[in-house]
């Protein structure tokens, strides 16, 4: 995982903890990580930084997605969805009788932070509907 992938707001691994980038300076690599027990700041190697691979249960309970796997995002005048499907993500759109047609498979979105930043793309700067707590409530289970 490179660094130059991660924003503020990524929801990564460090020293396998589950947290949250809430700074990151490139020049030197040095990261911030708000994990729950606190702040964890170091360089990038030294943090042991890894992404969170995208698995339908942990969509479902942490980021608002259905039991489906799907959510939507309202962009009018219309609605589309991301769903989950074998660990990447489809974008599909919708048509009244048909249900989802899927537009675009996103065969490289694996990872949480790829779909973070996916999600606030199409959905016009919204965040991904997920917490710290609620990851780390996940990974504890």
């Amino acid at each position: 995982m490179n660094i130059q992938e991660l924003r503020i707001g990524n929801f990564i691994k460090a020293r396998s903890t589950v947290g949250q980038v809430v700074a990151i300076e490139n020049e030197t690599c040095s990261i911030a990580i708000k994990a729950s027990a606190g702040l964890i700041e170091g360089t990038y190697a030294d943090l042991a930084i890894e992404p969170i691979d995208l698995q339908r249960d942990m969509l479902v309970q942490c980021c608002g997605f259905d039991a489906a796997g799907i959510i939507k995002i309202d962009v009018p005048p219309r609605s589309f969805y991301l769903q989950e499907n074998d660990g990447h993500i489809i974008l599909m759109g919708s048509e009244p009788g048909s249900g989802y047609l899927p537009l675009i498979h996103f065969w490289d979105i694996k990872t949480l932070h790829q779909l973070q930043r996916l999600y606030n793309v199409l959905n016009n700067g919204t965040a991904l509907p997920v917490t710290l707590e609620a990851l780390a409530h996940y990974f504890k289970g």
